[in-house]
């Protein structure tokens, strides 16, 4: 039986499909164009044979520039608490640009499920996803979805990223889905897989485009926007929906 430490380890070997996933709220407060709350989880498709270029990529920009890993949210917004908060405007900027090209560099597809609160309790209400929770149900439906979706990609190497503090990756095993290596889902610390940072950025801007939307059609959008916005614009392919 295949480890959880021996599939991460494998992750660039040839022949797999490879999808890195990750969470984001693409809107919190309602604009023009998008209604509240909706939670999303993307997943970065690419052949496993482009990974150690990607990977490379990512640690070549850290250690060159001394900086921490890539997620989105902290590099634009660098909060009191953000590693990234030493670091200049200039400098993050440069840094979100970096990684957005890598999207577009390297992602075969990105793929979401997203799902507005409002919504999603009409789906409680017929029964369809569990009660207690909008964004572990939207996990859950994006699981399910990623799964039926890589069913044709065989093999695949399906990884999330792992929010617990227990060191070391994990696998989920998955009923009925041999078409995964492993068997299941791959758990995994962010900071050890380049795939996953680069995952939670191109959540983080498909969600910044959404939440200023309306800043970019009236031109008071800011740099960070903009990047986001160019990311979306230069994909190779749509952004596409599991839920069709």
């Amino acid at each position: 039986m295949t480890t959880p430490d021996a599939l991460l380890a494998s992750v660039a070997d040839a022949g797999r499909t490879l999808v890195f996933c990750d969470e984001s709220d693409l809107t919190i407060g309602a604009t023009s164009t998008m209604c509240a709350k909706i939670h999303a989880w993307v997943g970065l498709e690419m052949p496993s044979d482009a990974y150690s270029a990607l990977s490379s990529a990512v640690r070549w920009y850290q250690a060159s520039h001394r900086v921490p890993e890539f997620h989105g949210n902290e590099i634009v917004n660098a909060g009191s608490k953000s590693a990234w908060r030493p670091q200049s405007f200039e400098r993050r900027l440069d840094a979100f640009r970096f990684a957005c090209n890598l999207v577009v560099e390297h992602a075969a597809l990105l793929l979401t499920v997203h799902i507005p609160a409002e919504q999603y309790q009409n789906w409680v209400d017929e029964g369809r996803c569990r009660p207690d929770s909008h964004k572990d149900g939207v996990k859950e439906v994006f699981a399910k979805s990623i799964v039926e979706h890589l069913a044709d990609r065989a093999p695949a190497l399906l990884i999330f990223d792992k929010h617990k503090n227990n060191p070391g990756p994990t696998l989920l095993p998955v009923a009925n889905a041999p078409h995964l290596a492993g068997g299941g889902i791959l758990l995994a610390d962010s900071n050890a897989v380049a795939g996953l940072q680069i995952a939670d950025v191109a959540a983080y801007a498909i969600g910044r485009y959404l939440k200023r939307r309306d800043r970019l059609l009236d031109d008071t959008a800011n740099a960070f926007d903009r990047v986001a916005a160019k990311m979306l614009e230069d994909l190779p392919r749509p952004v596409r929906s599991l839920l069709g």
